[in-house]
């Protein structure tokens, strides 16, 4: 609903078709980042003035800025910001194609680029030197003729061929991979970002590392979700301060909802 209310699905797919979400739950996970980088200011200005504070942010919120550049520019300009699907409304060419045998995604961000990705790459000066192309508007407006060219050329050789020479050019590229394919990958692997957790019940499950990284501050070691109702009676003993006593009435009340009786009775032994 934030996607779709935001603005943020209106911007996405393709333009003969409706607007589509993202798969992923990004308005979810970006108002909980946000939340993080909320919470860490207030710790921050805690330990400067003593005093805590309310936090509030809203999914809505969060959404409208989550449309990066679009919002800004309906502001300025009174325009909102229309479909393109893989390509870029501001750089040409950009955009997904397909190789011998995988697709990939280049992105030509200014005129310097573009000229190494006609000489360097698929060896056609021609193209770099045509002043029909010397712009980037000029590009956008021949983006049919252009990708008919470069579209050709990349189905003569594999992904590793032309991911060796845009590299070497320094022409900004990316193989189009599956999940599957991502976390499986070099990089993954480098970064260790797939682990494995001990679990007490399954004997492990597998985990994504977080992103961060410190120099010094090694961070905590990640574990498994908890059960339901798994920590109730730390909890309410530990911290709330509860006794048996209490904590027997209340669940002979029902107040731990499905939780079952005997794991509250073998946590209290």
């Amino acid at each position: 609903m934030a996607q779709a209310e935001s603005g943020f699905v209106s911007m996405n797919g393709y333009a003969d078709r409706e607007g589509v979400r993202a798969l992923s739950p990004v308005m979810d996970i970006s108002t909980a980042m946000m939340a993080a980088n909320a919470i860490l200011g207030a710790l921050l200005a805690r330990e400067r003035t003593g005093k805590g504070q309310a936090i509030e942010i809203a999914l809505f919120d969060n959404a409208v800025l989550m449309t990066g550049y679009a919002s800004m520019q309906q502001l300025f300009n009174g325009k909102d910001a229309q479909r393109h699907g893989n390509t870029s409304p501001d750089t040409c060419p950009s955009g997904v194609f397909k190789a011998k045998d995988k697709s990939f995604y280049i992105n030509s961000g200014n005129n310097k680029i573009f000229q190494r990705l006609m000489t360097q790459v698929i060896g056609r000066p021609d193209l770099a030197a045509d002043p029909g192309y010397a712009s980037g508007d000029l590009r956008r407006a021949r983006r049919e003729e252009l990708f008919d060219v470069l579209g050709k050329a990349f189905a003569d050789h594999p992904w590793s061929h032309w991911q060796a020479l845009m590299r070497a050019a320094g022409v900004p590229c990316g193989e189009v991979r599956t999940v599957g394919d991502a976390i499986r990958s070099p990089e993954a692997r480098e970064s260790r970002i797939v682990s494995r957790l001990p679990h007490p019940k399954v004997g492990w499950v597998p985990n994504i590392a977080s992103p961060i990284r410190y120099s010094d501050t090694p961070m905590a070691d990640p574990r498994p979700a908890p059960a339901v109702g798994e920590h109730t009676l730390e909890i309410l003993r530990d911290v709330l301060g509860y006794t048996d006593d209490k904590v027997e009435r209340l669940q002979g009340a029902g107040a731990f909802g499905n939780v079952r009786r005997e794991r509250t009775e073998e946590a209290a032994s």
